[in-house]
């Protein structure tokens, strides 16, 4: 009888570890098939001879997100959010092209009133809602080389209710 036991743990272990190990690799392809994604998105752009390709990534959150030029949508955040930013190099074949850490980016934004910038020591850029809705241009220049792009600022979701009266009759 306790060898039975035995056997009917070992096998309730071994299905609770088979559990866990397909949930992981669950997980892994999941993240794999972005990857496979962001990569064919990088293809067709540089199939295009583009010489002007800006990789960014951007970490809202707990959320990574990754986008190339050509994106049909600038970055979107709301008014609570920061989002990081980094910047990648590449030739006029648009072959990838290691980033000079001599050349530290040095960050801008059009509207501080909208986006506060702070410029990180390792070349990245944090940028957070300053308050206001709107849009606003963050910019990038380094040895030489400058990028731009837009992030809009929306409301975030509602954390109060407020009362308005009429005019008193």
């Amino acid at each position: 009888m306790v060898v039975a036991e035995l056997l009917i743990l070992v096998l309730v272990v071994q299905l609770i570890l088979t559990f866990f190990i397909l949930k992981e690799v669950r997980a892994v392809k999941w993240q794999l098939g972005h990857v496979l994604s962001f990569l064919h998105d990088i293809k067709k752009l540089l199939s295009k001879s583009t010489a002007n390709v800006l990789v960014r990534t951007y970490v809202i959150g707990d959320q990574t997100f990754i986008s190339t030029t050509g994106d049909p949508m600038p970055l979107q955040m709301t008014d609570v959010q920061s989002v990081s930013a980094s910047i990648g190099e590449v030739d006029a074949a648009g072959n990838p092209v290691p980033v000079d850490p001599s050349n530290l980016p040095v960050w801008a934004v059009s509207d501080p009133s909208i986006l506060v910038l702070t410029s990180n020591p390792d070349g990245t850029a944090t940028i957070k809602a300053a308050g206001p809705l709107g849009a606003a241009q963050v910019s990038v220049t380094a040895g030489g080389l400058n990028a731009q792009d837009t992030i809009t600022v929306v409301a975030s979701a509602a954390t109060a209710l407020t009362i308005n009266f009429g005019t008193p009759a």
